[in-house]
């Protein structure tokens, strides 16, 4: 077996076929996703003299991380071929993977994961979670709004990226939305027979929207998005009007938001975990330093990680033996630094070991986030 993480475009088909037989997802978005989206640039493939045994795609995007802009890639479609399992092929695309997005400077890797343990033994750990709620069409508020709702297009991407950015402005861990990122969104819309409408106020300003999939039974709302309250109440009326067509509308929303409070009688919303993380570049995420600790790292994917970090100089370095004041696995440590969980919460479940003054002042540093990822190739589509 060899590997190519150069330029995968002549396997294209191949990669397809692959991708066919490991997903259950529909012709049309396969002929979508590989005629327009997929790049071979971006694939790794295992090969068994010329022919694809196993495949992976790394998909860039820019993340909004405490304030900061980082460069991450979003690995999709990891598969390897019926006579190939149980092989380690999938460990060793994701090595060469982690190895690529370290040659972009790339400091996080994130993905939907099949399955959560699979990807806790190579470090990743889960750093995202969603609401999603089951709520009685006839608990929505009737508030009378002023502006109108228009079904928006593809032209209106730069009132929808407003609109996206300023409702992420609180929280944390957010792709940034470009036009590429709203034209995937439109298609994989129409391939579910999915909408997405804008409310416009009465000056015409673009202060929400909301995309959601209907069919015979189901309701389902993907995202909503708005700026202020008027957006809030406009959209909850809009979505509630459907009450004759649907005893019941499921909302996807951020983890901790206010909207079900809004209800005469609060639904019943469940967490459910979506999107892990794994740090790839420890000193460069490191951007808050240690304030003067040592700070211990186990890495067993990735051995070369495994050391002990302080600042020095002005940055962080790693040292292979050094007394430290913090222990943790890169697990917890990218939990902590992406804000998923605070240091206290890590040290009480045993993922961070260090008396309580360091795990204070860790807390300090990394302050837990609002997290929020309601990527484009999210499942609820």
């Amino acid at each position: 077996m060899k590997l190519n993480t150069t330029d995968n475009s002549s396997k294209r088909e191949q990669i397809k076929e692959l991708w066919r037989y490991s997903f259950s997802d529909t012709e049309d978005f396969m002929s979508l996703y590989f005629g327009h989206y997929w790049q071979g640039k971006n694939a790794i493939t295992a090969l068994d003299d010329k022919k694809v045994i196993g495949a992976l795609e790394l998909v860039p995007y820019k993340l909004s991380l405490r304030g900061n802009v980082v460069d991450t890639s979003y690995i999709v479609g990891v598969s390897t071929a019926p006579e190939a399992r149980g092989g380690g092929i999938a460990s060793t695309l994701m090595r060469a993977a982690m190895e690529k997005q370290k040659e972009r400077r790339e400091v996080l890797s994130l993905l939907s994961p099949f399955s959560f343990n699979f990807y806790n033994k190579m470090g990743y750990a889960a750093c995202y979670q969603e609401m999603r709620c089951h709520i009685p069409s006839e608990r929505f508020p009737n508030y009378q709004y002023k502006g109108k709702f228009n079904r928006a297009a593809l032209s209106d991407w730069n009132d929808l990226s407003t609109v996206y950015h300023q409702f992420c402005k609180h929280k944390n861990g957010y792709v940034f939305r470009q036009k590429e990122e709203w034209q995937f969104i439109f298609d994989m819309l129409k391939l579910a027979g999915g909408y997405l409408y804008t409310y416009q106020n009465e000056e015409g300003t673009t202060i929400a929207y909301v995309s959601f999939v209907k069919n015979a039974e189901h309701f389902q709302v993907i995202e909503a998005a708005y700026i202020n309250p008027e957006g809030l109440q406009a959209l909850l009326s809009f979505i509630g009007s459907h009450f004759s067509s649907y005893s019941h509308i499921d909302m996807t929303l951020p983890a901790g938001s206010p909207l079900p409070t809004l209800f005469g009688e609060p639904p019943v919303c469940e967490l459910h975990p979506t999107v892990m993380g794994r740090i790839l570049d420890i000193p460069r995420v490191l951007s808050a330093g240690l304030g003067g600790l040592r700070l211990g790292v186990s890495d067993d994917f990735c051995p070369e990680n495994t050391g002990v970090y302080e600042e020095n100089g002005g940055g962080i370095v790693r040292y292979d033996s050094l007394d430290c004041e913090i222990q943790t696995h890169i697990g917890a440590l990218t939990q902590l630094v992406m804000g998923f969980r605070s240091a206290y919460d890590l040290s009480v479940t045993g993922h961070i070991i260090g008396d309580i003054d360091a795990i204070v002042q860790l807390d300090r540093l990394y302050p837990k986030q609002h997290n929020f990822i309601n990527h484009i190739l999210t499942d609820n589509i």
